[in-house]
């Protein structure tokens, strides 16, 4: 028999979200939303492999590992990883007689993936909005324009892609099945929050939608 393996692999997420609004209409012409809240994401993964060849029968499979009698460097292994994401967000909407609108919003993220001084990020974003199809000089065109809008809005979001669990600490690693060599990686503490800065403006006319949108990197 050539030899077999057995693997297994088990991932768990825990995921809890916790948020309050707060809504508000007075004096017929303003309407407040507010809305805070709470993200928690918990990401775990392990397994192990085992490989086993030399057997005398294939009656056991991966059922008798240990009957294999070919015992090679690399046959077990194991591993196991966990990364955790919490968020604090909150969120204000404003609007004038419907036509004047101001969005802002605000996020604190933290993971366990950055560095000891660089898990957390502050992530925020504002929006003005003018609905011009409600000013009473477009009243002519009411027939045939359902909804023009004009929008102009600044926000920065973070990304940990790319980033895995733990780079930003030391390891080590088992270098040989008879004798323990250690290798160090070493400790990259300046692992942080990737930002991306984005603005865009727009205008809704019937049922299009036009948005231009400028990407900025922020190291």
């Amino acid at each position: 028999m050539d030899g077999v393996k057995e693997s297994m692999m088990i991932i768990q997420n825990k995921q809890l979200e916790l948020y309050l609004t707060y809504d508000k209409k007075f004096a017929d012409i303003h309407h407040l939303n507010l809305m805070g809240g709470y993200s928690y994401l918990d990401n775990t993964y392990e397994g192990f492999s085992s490989t086993r060849s030399g057997f005398d029968s294939d009656a056991f499979g991966y059922n008798n590992l240990g009957a294999g009698t070919d015992h090679r460097q690399g046959d077990v292994g194991s591993y196991k990883g966990e990364s955790k994401l919490i968020s604090f967000f909150g969120r204000v909407n404003y609007s004038l007689m419907d036509r004047y609108m101001l969005t802002a919003t605000l996020r604190n993220d933290g993971s366990s993936r950055f560095g000891q001084h660089h898990k957390w990020g502050v992530f925020p974003s504002l929006s003005l909005a003018w609905r011009i199809s409600e000013e009473p000089f477009m009243a002519s065109t009411r027939e045939w324009l359902d909804n023009l809008k004009l929008r102009a809005g600044f926000g920065v979001t973070g990304n940990q892609n790319g980033i895995g669990e733990y780079k930003s600490l030391s390891s080590s690693a088992a270098g040989s099945a008879t004798t323990m060599g250690l290798r160090e990686h070493g400790r990259t503490p300046t692992h942080r929050f990737k930002t991306l800065t984005l603005t865009s403006n727009g205008s809704q006319q019937h049922s299009g939608t036009l948005v231009l949108i400028s990407l900025y990197t922020i190291d």
